[in-house]
């Protein structure tokens, strides 16, 4: 701004640039694209750029300690994890002197150690940044952005009420999350007429429902030849299919979509799950990107697209 122009010109000036500004956010929702961006910089949140892979994950090279470590951005994750292999070079077994993620430097964050596997073989992730870590930095990820923004305290009402004006004017919806603990954060489905809890779980391929509430549900559940992995599971499991023609998320209409079948068990989750028994299904990172997804733990709100 010139700040020799005329007090009387700024207001002029301003509304210029706000209609500039929204006439780029309504090409970029024409589009299918919407940046959040530039208001969650000037909320005072640093960010992150993040890589997606073929299944659906999020993640970035940052450093541990100094030494280049791939991290999984993982909402489904209870608390943030380092493999052994890494954690060898930690000075504490229980915490990172110093994590780099970009141009983010954190200090002092607590881990776990463990043998990171799945379906018995060493992943491809050093680190997971876990719910615990996400809500206490007050994370927002951006799904379809593939960005991560970080803040150091939680944001004033009139601030979350200018990001929430800004994520509704991009024609995101608001649906309520559920903080759990363990560190997890739900949301309520209705599926078929009847009450489904979601884990919002980025770190998940797909969305899924558990065998035996598909079933209580009375889905045409479909066989398939594929499979499924997961750091909870033993071995690859075969999955099937159910189409969801009727659902809603947090009381709005969604689009029809399909999700994997399978028993949810081993994840902790499902019925017979000792994590948490009523949470039977998984809203996973394909729906989450079709839905160009952002996801704030520390507001506990996630906001997406309802129309496709």
């Amino acid at each position: 701004m010139d700040v020799s122009a005329p007090i009387s010109r700024w207001p002029t000036r301003r509304l210029a640039v706000g209609l500039l500004l929204l006439w780029g956010q309504l090409l970029a929702i024409a589009a299918g694209h919407f940046d959040p961006g530039n208001t969650l910089r000037e909320l005072g949140y640093e960010m992150v750029e993040l890589r997606r892979t073929s299944d659906n994950h999020l993640f970035l090279f940052g450093k541990v300690e100094g030494r280049r470590r791939s991290c999984l951005v993982d909402t489904g994750w209870s608390f943030t994890t380092v493999s052994t292999n890494a954690a060898a070079q930690l000075s504490e077994t229980n915490r990172i002197h110093q994590l780099t993620l970009g141009r983010v430097v954190l200090a002092d964050e607590p881990v776990l150690v463990q043998d990171l596997r799945a379906n018995g073989q060493p992943t491809s992730y050093d680190v997971v940044l876990g719910c615990d870590f996400l809500l206490r930095h007050h994370a927002v990820t951006d799904v379809a952005g593939r960005r991560l923004f970080l803040r150091a305290a939680e944001l004033s009402a009139p601030k979350q009420a200018q990001l929430a004006l800004t994520l509704s004017q991009g024609g995101l919806v608001e649906i309520a999350m559920k903080r759990r603990e363990p560190w997890a954060l739900t949301c309520q489905a209705e599926v078929q007429g009847r009450p489904v809890e979601l884990l919002v779980d980025s770190g998940a391929a797909w969305s899924c429902l558990d065998l035996a509430v598909a079933r209580d549900l009375k889905l045409h559940v479909v066989p398939t030849l594929n499979r499924i992995m997961g750091p909870a599971a033993a071995k690859r499991r075969n999955f099937a299919v159910a189409d969801l023609k009727s659902w809603r998320l947090g009381g709005q209409a969604m689009p029809e979509t399909s999700v994997a079948v399978f028993s949810l068990t081993e994840w902790g989750l499902g019925p017979t799950g000792k994590l948490f028994d009523d949470v039977g299904g998984i809203l996973g990172g394909s729906e989450l990107f079709a839905r160009c997804a952002v996801i704030d733990c520390g507001a506990a709100k996630l906001w997406l697209r309802t129309q496709r």
